[in-house]
This record gives structure tokens, C-alpha cells and sequence, in this order.
């Protein structure tokens, strides 16, 4: 089973399946802005950067943060669902 680690001090979300790292979420916070510059999933077509998401979605929910997503794969994740618009943000709204 994998289960999703959130380290807010180093800004990081780990996936982790008996005891190793199997996937890795990078973010930075400035702000009200959860930043996700990285998104790393070890093992393709498990859903661990789905996972991945779900957590950093869901922590940015609870901390009543908007969600920059700079990382390519964590872009498509938000555009392709329509319940995390009110979370994106583009960088032009940023300035």
C-alpha cells in the first residue's frame, strides 16, 4: 500500500510503499500560494502522481491555499478537472 507523506519544512510530498520512496512532489509557499515545481513518480501507470496531487490538493485546501502549478504533469491534473478551478492560478495572476 502507499501512503503519502507531507514534510511542510523542506516543502516536499512523499509517496512511500514499505518503507521506500516511490514517488516525490516538490512545492514551494510564498504566501497564499502553494507552488508545485516537481512531480516524480518512480514506477509509471500505478497512480502514485495522481496521489501525489490528491495530497498536495487536499493539504492546499486545508491551509486555504491557491495552487501555481509550474510542473508540467501537476498542470494537466488541475485543468482536466473542474472541482480544483477555484484552487489554479496562473502565473500572470501572481504579479
Amino acid at each position: 500500500m502507499i501512503e503519502t507523506h507531507i514534510h511542510t519544512p523542506s516543502c516536499k510530498i512523499q509517496a512511500i510503499e514499505d518503507g521506500h520512496e516511490v514517488g516525490l512532489l516538490e512545492f514551494e509557499i510564498h504566501e497564499n500560494i502553494l507552488t508545485i515545481t516537481h512531480t516524480y513518480a518512480y514506477q509509471k501507470g500505478r497512480g502514485i502522481g495522481k496521489m501525489l496531487m490528491s495530497a498536495a490538493i487536499t493539504y492546499a485546501r486545508e491551509q486555504h491555499y491557491k495552487i501555481l502549478p509550474v510542473c508540467s504533469f501537476a498542470r494537466v491534473i488541475l485543468q482536466r478537472n473542474e472541482a480544483y478551478k477555484d484552487l489554479w492560478i496562473d502565473e500572470e495572476q501572481t504579479t
